[in-house]
């Protein structure tokens, strides 16, 4: 399989490489969506036989779940064997996974259980808590939930919830301990469900390709692939290609799918990084299309622990990120740096320490570069207004289907809760408007989606394009990246900056963690280490006078910092801040280095987002 269990290979970074893909005739793109159906059916039954829905009371051991897969797996008739392995192979960590995240579930409501939550303000000052029923959370003391703090700290929450949930069991709790435990046990296993496979338009099926689906003389097609065919490009009349994968039909014995590849001058260049001796192949099928990817890795680099340059990062809204590189007059200890900034957890530490270090004399700024992300954010906001358009629509028609659906139930004297069939058109006019609204709402929502879809798509390029300026940068230097440990907030309804929930949902809900966990896998790939630094007062401390400005000399994008006498970009010099903090010295006597450590004689580089 792809990523396989080679011992050899474990710990390796991997990575799943794109191959261009020739053009596929209508009868051969049907074949392959007939696989990826067939695949789906089997997979869908397998999660519905072999799903435990209360965990509780026991969950299967690793091999006794691979039979009752493998039971399933033999009875589908009309697939071929290899494809009915590839889904019992995906569906089997999913079950698992399902499981350990109902657990997960169980212990993290009962470790937080006294999270709030707010409601409208006809409920006044009453506490509302999530994860305590309504009728007892004024009832429920300090003491009883501190009780169940402890609970889900001491590792025996699991226990309590069986004891509690399935034998009835007090387990020397109070009556009100128990009513939270069975509440909480309530939601998790209404929201218990088996794995879904393809019940979103973009789901995309992966199946690992292994020499059981490729004829005798393209077992060792993956590796072929690596060497010698960069050169090739995609040919639409399939004259050029001499990289052919034919995978076995969907059913036995029936005729092979040959699929065209390519692998692109700049797919190859990547490649030449990975470890030259394995490589794999993976069949990405969606509900529209079909791609190869390359599966290649290599062992984790070995990253240095000294450092004597930075790259200092700051993310942010109107410009995306800003990057600055700062040099070290001598090399430190990569280590003692997170130990020492790993403590300062508070923003009152993090002020102690700016005030009481600074930077050491002989530091350099090297380069400064600003990504401007206004037209990305225009972009968001102009999908996103159209989110909100049609989530609009879809509210109104809805309301409209219930009050048709109200009348319709009375009218051929159905019960509420009964479906309204397509064979009910006879009986009433009414019901072809019924279905008429339903199908509008789901081309509304459908067409929703594709604008999700394109969100994604944008975020996906744009941090993308960034990560890989901001790993090309520190391998320039061969310098460390310190990044913020940032929390980024939505923006207020009541800020003239704000653009609608739907624009505060697509653009801060995960763009700061989307982009650090990809710039933070390319700079493991790459053996560049990272450091985090806390966020506090990095646009307004001058680390030169280990001095922190007052809010007013913030002025948008601009900085006056009075200690030097001189305007600069905030963005910009917050980018200095996080690479500086890197290498503070304890100030002595209170006397500041000399040197125009903080002039901002190093212009930055600024780039604006490309038309997206």
């Amino acid at each position: 399989m792809a990523f396989g269990g080679n011992k050899a290979r474990k710990g390796w970074e991997m990575r799943a490489f794109p191959l261009g893909i020739g053009k596929l005739s209508a009868t051969k793109l049907a074949s392959i969506l007939a696989l990826r159906a067939q695949v789906l059916d089997l997979m869908r039954n397998m999660a519905s036989a072999c799903f435990t829905q209360e965990p509780l009371a026991g969950t299967l051991a690793s091999n006794d779940l691979n039979q009752r897969l493998l039971e399933v797996q033999r009875a589908k008739a009309g697939l071929n064997s290899v494809w009915r392995e590839s889904a019992r192979l995906r569906v089997k960590p999913a079950l698992e996974e399902a499981d350990d995240r109902y657990f997960r579930k169980l212990v993290g409501r009962l470790r937080h259980v006294d999270q709030e939550i707010i409601y409208h303000e006809s409920r006044g000052d009453r506490p509302c808590f999530i994860n305590i029923p309504q009728e007892i959370e004024t009832a429920v003391t300090a003491t009883e939930i501190e009780g169940l703090k402890q609970l889900a700290s001491s590792g025996k929450a699991v226990a309590a919830f069986r004891a509690v949930a399935l034998e009835g069991s007090r387990s020397g709790l109070t009556g009100n301990q128990v009513a939270i435990l069975l509440h909480i046990h309530a939601c998790v296993q209404k929201g218990h469900r088996p794995p879904e496979f393809g019940a979103k338009d973009e789901f995309v099926l992966q199946l690992h390709i292994d020499s059981r689906m490729l004829p005798t003389g393209q077992s060792t097609e993956a590796m072929a692939l690596r060497t010698g065919v960069s050169f090739l490009l995609e040919d639409d009349q399939n004259k050029r290609y001499c990289r052919f994968l034919d995978i076995s039909g969907a059913e036995p014995r029936s005729e092979r799918i040959r699929i065209p590849l390519t692998l692109t001058p700049e797919i190859a260049k990547r490649l030449e990084t990975t470890e030259t001796g394995w490589a794999s192949l993976i069949l990405e099928i969606s509900s529209r299309s079909v791609g190869v990817r390359l599966v290649a890795g290599k062992p984790k680099p070995e990253q240095p622990t000294v450092a004597e340059r930075f790259v200092g990062r700051d993310f942010g809204y109107t410009n995306t990120i800003c990057l600055s590189v700062l040099e070290a007059p001598a090399a430190v200890n990569l280590e003692e740096i997170r130990s020492s900034l790993e403590v300062l957890d508070t923003k009152e530490q993090s002020q102690k320490h700016l005030e009481g270090h600074r930077l050491p004399e002989g530091t350099i700024v090297l380069e400064r570069h600003r990504f401007s992300g206004r037209p990305f954010m225009e972009r968001i906001k102009v999908l996103c207004e159209g989110i909100d358009g049609y989530k609009s629509r879809i509210d109104l028609d809805d309301n409209t289907l219930d009050a048709l659906k109200a009348e319709l139930v009375k009218e051929l004297g159905l019960e509420p809760g009964d479906m309204i069939l397509p064979e009910n058109k006879k009986a009433s006019a009414k019901v072809c408007a019924f279905f008429q609204l339903l199908g509008r709402i789901n081309d509304l929502k459908a067409a929703r989606r594709v604008c999700y879809r394109k969100v994604a798509s944008i975020k996906k390029c744009w941090f993308g394009y960034l990560s890989t300026q901001e790993v090309e940068l520190a391998k320039k230097h061969g310098a460390a990246v310190v990044r913020e440990d940032l929390t980024v907030e939505a923006i207020e309804k009541d800020s003239p900056s704000y653009k609608g929930r739907a624009f505060n949902k697509m653009l801060n809900n995960g763009s700061k963690g989307q982009y650090q966990r990809r710039a933070a896998s390319k700079l493991l790939w790459n053996g560049i280490p990272e450091v985090v630094a806390p966020s506090w007062y990095t646009s307004r401390v001058c680390l030169k006078h280990s001095v922190i400005v007052a809010k007013q000399h913030r002025k948008g994008e601009s900085i006056y910092l009075p200690c030097c006498g001189h305007h600069d970009h905030a963005d910009e010099h917050a980018a200095d801040t996080i690479a500086g903090l890197a290498f503070l010295v304890p100030k002595i006597n209170g006397v500041p280095p000399s040197g125009p450590v903080c002039d901002t004689s190093t212009p930055a580089i600024s780039v604006g987002s490309p038309v997206l």
